[in-house]
């Protein structure tokens, strides 16, 4: 996907010579990296947060959580909020994003070697 990004808006900023299109398609190439990066490090401040209530509260309690996201629905605020997360996210990309692709081969060969540790 991040190449596809790259290509196609290096394919235009070549035909129609926009301004800085080599490197706005390099952040936008790693924007799927960065989604990856965003990702993981939601899982682990959801995981760190649920440790730290079963620290808190015990056993024996039941523990509910609710979440209520309330967005507004102007076209133009939806469309420049997408166009700076592509951008944001191709940035964490880019800084972070060697970190999720080495867990990813991490996995990948742990995988294989259990894969070949049962066979």
């Amino acid at each position: 996907m991040g190449l596809t990004f790259f290509i196609i808006y290096a394919s235009l900023g070549y035909i129609y010579s926009w301004p800085f299109y080599l490197p706005i398609s390099i952040i936008l190439g790693f924007a799927p990296w960065g989604w990856k990066v965003q990702e993981e490090r939601r899982d682990r401040e959801e995981e760190q947060k649920m440790r730290k209530l079963e620290n808190k509260i015990g056993d024996g309690f039941i523990y509910a959580k609710a979440e209520s996201n309330i967005e507004i629905n102007y076209r133009g605020v939806i469309f420049l909020k997408s166009v700076f997360g592509l951008f944001f996210s191709g940035f964490w990309g880019i800084i972070l994003g060697w970190k999720a692709i080495f867990s990813m081969v991490v996995q990948l060969v742990d995988n294989i070697k259990t894969i070949v540790k049962y066979i």
